[in-house]
């Protein structure tokens, strides 16, 4: 019964370990925003000397203020990583227009 009553607290220690892990890796590796996946792809693709930071904070602080704005940015983030810079342009023109 004691072996019993270790194993089930052994168990639940792990399992918040587990839980507390992959709660950290998400905050820590977290995944990019929408603004930020834009900005580095306008980079990448189109004018190699934008400020990446300056505009992910731009675009940040207009999606802040306007969930249109916000719900723009994320359907051409959707856009732009799924495409080669080649494809950006004609398949992602009417999902960034204005971000």
């Amino acid at each position: 019964m004691m072996h019993c009553i270790m194993m089930e607290g052994s168990m639940k220690s792990r399992t918040w370990t587990l839980v507390a892990a992959v709660g950290l890796s998400l905050m820590l590796g977290g995944c990019k925003s929408d603004c930020r996946v834009v900005c580095e792809r306008s980079q990448e693709c189109f004018t190699s000397g934008l400020d990446v930071d300056s505009c992910t904070d731009n675009c940040q602080d207009k999606s802040d203020d306007n969930k249109d704005h916000a719900d723009k940015a994320q359907e051409c983030a959707d856009c732009v990583s799924a495409r080669v810079c080649s494809e950006v342009i004609k398949s992602c023109i009417d999902d960034c227009f204005g971000v």
